[in-house]
């Protein structure tokens, strides 16, 4: 019975460990002083870093993640250890290649088995979702030009035919 229950414990971390290496979103813990516990593979994608270089150090510093406002999200981080729940958040950073990347972040603060507080992050890159925003909302402007456009044209129009049937009177 033993050795049945250690093999489906096995199991069971396993699955879970596939879970969290195959997931698309960044998944890092971080302990109750900000540093760096762990981070999945997708972390070192959205971070353009190993995780080597990325667990053990403290989050706010620049050139661990590269945020583009470390102050805030120490702020962020605070609130959430002193018990405030905060609704998923937006971060942006500054990869080392120099690209900058919007991060959609969803916290939680978990107490492990050992009785430690450990905040538990998934992070997801928005950053193609706000491109496309962008272009939208600009398209969107340019059809109301253009709409705007299209509605003097139409009431020129009007006018001239009505202008041009006065005219024909006249003559």
């Amino acid at each position: 019975r033993v050795r049945q229950r250690t093999a489906e414990l096995r199991a069971s971390e396993q699955r879970l460990s596939e879970i969290v290496s195959e997931s698309p979103d960044a998944i890092v813990v971080f302990d109750e002083l900000g540093r760096i516990i762990s981070a999945n593979p997708a972390a070192e994608r959205v971070f353009g870093k190993p995780a080597s270089e990325l667990i053990g150090r403290h989050f706010a510093e620049r050139e661990t993640l590269g945020l583009e406002d470390p102050l805030r999200a120490l702020e962020v981080f605070r609130s959430l250890v002193g018990g405030r729940d905060r609704p998923a958040d937006e971060l942006r950073i500054v990869r080392p290649d120099g690209e900058l990347v919007i991060l959609e972040l969803t916290l939680r603060v978990v107490r492990g088995l050992d009785r430690q507080l450990r905040i538990h992050s998934v992070i997801r890159d928005v950053t193609e979702r706000h491109r496309m925003q962008q272009l939208r909302q600009s398209y969107e402007s340019r059809l109301r030009e253009a709409e705007r456009l299209e509605s003097v044209g139409l009431l020129a129009g009007g006018l001239a035919h009505d202008f041009n049937n006065a005219l024909t009177m006249i003559l």
